[in-house]
């Protein structure tokens, strides 16, 4: 499911054409297949496994704190798997990690590479216990470089399932000014950019009532 997201949301972005709706089909079978094969087998355990291996740590903070430490000198596709991991502890425990949420604020714009799967991150390391300091700079972000007309309605929509899907973990981190411009985007003339918003608008009517 998680990487069927991921091809979900990397779509979004950028041009649509025929090529890449192919290519976004083969994914998704292939997905599809694997998933079933590993259902049909018993002993198949990898996500059971994994959720084991999370549990099983001792001290979870302290083991965040090392791993980050070392984060800004590992080449980038480690720095990739290393985020990854971070973002999925702190979510599993929520955990506070001074730096985290800034760190991954700046590399979220439209121009840097696997921008996507940074957003994925920062959606899993919101919960309800991150202050609103640190993660309302990230939603803000977003916002200032997705959520605007001067990218592609794609981009727009990327942009503002991002901030449902943070806010949907951490309601406190929108900012409520920055949810009334946000609301603006209801009368926007691309489809999948009113349907983005109306999802975060019924987020917030769920979390008031």
């Amino acid at each position: 499911m998680e990487k069927e997201r991921k091809l979900k949301l990397s779509h979004r972005v950028g041009k649509k054409s025929k090529a890449r709706q192919r290519h976004l089909d083969r994914e998704m079978n292939n997905i599809k297949r694997k998933s079933k094969k590993k259902k049909e087998k018993p002993d198949s355990l990898s996500l059971e496994c994994n959720v084991l291996a999370i549990q099983q740590l001792r001290d979870p903070q302290m083991f965040v704190e090392k791993l980050f430490s070392k984060v800004k000198k590992a080449p980038m596709h480690i720095r990739l798997m290393m985020l990854e991991l971070l973002s999925r502890l702190i979510g599993y425990y929520k955990l506070q990690l001074v730096n985290f949420y800034s760190y991954i604020n700046g590399f979220l714009n439209p121009r840097t590479t696997d921008v996507t799967n940074l957003l994925v991150y920062a959606a899993q390391a919101s919960h309800e216990f991150v202050s609103p300091e640190e993660i309302q700079p990230v939603v803000k972000t977003i916002a200032n470089e997705f959520a605007n007309e001067g990218i592609s309605g794609q981009g727009i929509s990327l942009g503002l399932y991002s901030i449902r899907e943070i806010c949907a973990r951490c309601p406190h981190a929108m900012p409520e000014d920055l949810l009334a411009l946000l609301i603006e985007f209801k009368s926007y003339r691309d489809k999948n950019v009113v349907s983005a918003i109306r999802s975060l608008i019924r987020l917030f009517r769920e979390v008031i009532s």
